[in-house]
């Protein structure tokens, strides 16, 4: 387990994490209390293929905007790829956020003086309003 991703929905923890094995696929676990949980799983897969941005996934957020649909962010690896590392986006596709869509058309980098190689877990925000979304 590494990265631990938390964000508190409907009155529990949803603990995003990743896996430390193979291309780092996300999992979950929920809890109420912090002591006892539901058996892990896996929910957002890294392609593991040379030809994608995400052949690794990183650690990042969720968030849920002003309508209710909640969405991941998370950071893209690829050695193969300029810029290496991207953030990256996943929508939910059901109420129980283990079922994510990813939204390769969102994946954005940094420019300019930012790193290619450590440009990666997003904390993605949004203000008190619900008027703009963050992200450092």
């Amino acid at each position: 387990m590494a990265d631990p991703n938390p964000v508190f929905l409907n009155g529990e923890f949803y603990i995003y994490y990743l896996i430390d094995t193979a291309f780092h696929d996300w999992y979950l676990t929920r809890t109420t209390d912090l002591i006892n949980g539901t058996f892990p799983q896996r929910v957002l897969e890294a392609t593991g293929d040379a030809q994608t941005q995400d052949q690794w996934t990183g650690s990042g957020s969720v968030i849920k905007d002003k309508d209710n649909v909640a969405h991941l962010f998370y950071s893209g690896h690829n050695l193969d790829f300029s810029p290496v590392e991207a953030v990256m986006h996943a929508k939910a596709t059901d109420n129980t956020l283990t079922k994510w869509e990813k939204q390769v058309n969102n994946t954005f980098s940094g420019t300019g003086s930012y790193s290619d190689f450590d440009f990666r877990d997003p904390d993605v925000f949004i203000t008190n309003k619900a008027t703009t979304i963050g992200c450092y």
